[in-house]
């Protein structure tokens, strides 16, 4: 017992000299997360001005337009005709351009729908861009069955002789039914269930950059932890240190080291010590795969790469780097799986508290597994140069 706590003692001490490495890419980690913090909430304060043009005074229509405003991120800009529209948005003056066709009241009036115009410059798709489209093209199935709701009350008023629709009647109920589709939201109970067990994409990206950190550090550690030669291996081994005693040591030293750090980020990003302290199981699992690749590499330079190479690949596909929600379903679930996903979604569940025990319990029993293999792989090393 005494030689393995020197040997964790001598580990600790031999990982003193990247510290500052470290604390470099801790502080590096921390400005991303401010800035990708501070643009995000910009981006969401932000409008989006569209241009609006056509039929747009009849009251049905309104419906639709109040429909789009009320998202608040949609400024409706209204111009006399198409062209200063799209001379408009050619100077970049708004972002898109919808036009209400003529003739779009009449045929909505004869059960026809006509589906809205929108116009877009020829650049790449951003995500507002494609929403606002989206709800633009709702506006004329809103308004469409807006006055289908409309024409049907009031025909069945009529037929049943329960109320008079000459006149002011026929705009009382038309403006019944506009402020009740207006008020639609409180005929239901909304509950936000946030990105990945998170509250928002802030979070989200939050609980994303701590574990991006531990993956970095493992491909600045590489050249420290990579073992060129057997040796000193071999000669630990000799002298009563085995080799799942040397895998131990060696591996929760470093993952101590990288655990200090992460709740040290964790405070610094306002998410509190607490929060840093129960990420322990998805620390450790994703060290242990970091250690797994140490051992398989034998030498610094490629090993830094392999480490490098997986790290980008496992990040991107478990939802660090790209949210998760928009890769494919089948990536999705293989990604699940892996380390990482295992680790992140762990993650994700401490930070909204619906984390459990078993949780915590299958991610530590596959960190165990992947020592195992750890522990092999260098027995095989071991033999292999001995022979």
């Amino acid at each position: 017992m005494k030689k393995r706590s020197f040997y964790f003692l001598i580990s600790l001490k031999k990982l003193a000299g990247i510290l500052p490495v470290i604390f470099l890419v801790g502080a590096i980690v921390t400005l991303t997360c401010a800035l990708l913090v501070s643009k995000t909430q910009k981006n969401a304060d932000a409008t989006i001005k569209v241009g609006i043009c056509g039929e747009t005074d009849n009251a049905y229509v309104k419906v639709g337009t109040v429909l789009l405003s009320e998202t608040n991120t949609v400024e409706l800009i209204k111009y006399e005709d198409k062209e200063d529209a799209i001379n408009a948005l050619k100077n970049m003056e708004i972002q898109g351009c919808a036009v209400i066709p003529d003739g779009f009241i009449k045929n909505a009036l004869r059960g026809k729908n006509i589906p809205l115009q929108y116009y877009v410059l020829k650049k790449p798709a951003s995500l507002s861009a494609e929403l606002t489209n989206e709800v633009v093209q709702m506006m004329s199935p809103v308004v469409f069955n807006s006055q289908n709701a409309v024409f049907g009350a009031m025909d069945y008023l009529d037929a049943t002789g329960n109320s008079d629709l000459s006149g002011d009647a026929s705009e009382e109920l038309s403006a019944k039914y506009i402020l009740t589709l207006l008020q639609r939201d409180g005929f239901f109970e909304t509950i936000d269930m946030g990105i990945s067990h998170t509250p928002n994409l802030v979070s989200y990206y939050t609980v994303a950059i701590i574990l991006l950190f531990v993956l970095v550090c493992g491909t600045v550690t590489a050249p420290k932890m990579i073992k060129k030669d057997m040796t000193l291996s071999s000669l630990l081994r000799w002298r009563g240190i085995g080799t799942p005693s040397q895998i131990l040591c060696e591996w929760s030293s470093y993952s101590l080291i990288i655990y200090i750090f992460v709740v040290i980020l964790t405070a610094l990003l306002g998410q509190g010590a607490g929060f840093g302290i129960s990420l322990l199981p998805s620390v450790l699992l994703i060290t242990s795969m970091q250690f797994l690749l140490f051992e398989l590499a034998d030498s610094p330079v490629s090993g830094m790469m392999l480490h490098l190479f997986v790290s980008v690949i496992l990040a991107y596909i478990s939802g660090l780097l790209y949210p998760l929600y928009l890769l494919p379903e089948a990536l999705k679930n293989f990604a699940a799986h892996l380390p990482v996903g295992r680790s992140f979604d762990l993650a994700c569940k401490i930070f909204s508290g619906t984390d459990d025990l078993s949780d915590s319990l299958c991610v530590l029993m596959l960190a165990a597994v992947i020592l195992i293999i750890s522990i092999l792989t260098r027995r095989i090393r071991m033999r292999g140069e001995s022979i």
